[in-house]
């Protein structure tokens, strides 16, 4: 389920961008790491152009994290 709630802890997660203004490529779904930086606070990754961001500070929605399959 899609949550405007950032994450609170580190993991992958789902995020698209909810601007109406910004073009479909780019609000489109993708991953993202969110990792605790040495600062303490928590840093969503974009490995595709690997820029980072503050989570506190991106506008969007999130889902996860993602969970690692169970063995069969």
């Amino acid at each position: 389920m899609w949550s405007k709630e950032p994450p609170e802890g580190a993991g992958w997660y789902w995020f698209r961008l909810t601007d109406p203004h910004v073009p479909a490529r780019v609000s489109a779904p993708r991953m993202l790491l969110v990792a605790e930086g040495a600062d303490g606070r928590l840093w969503a990754e974009d490995t595709v152009n690997s820029e980072r961001y503050p989570v506190r500070d991106v506008e969007g929605e999130w889902a996860g994290p993602l969970r690692p399959p169970r063995a069969a």
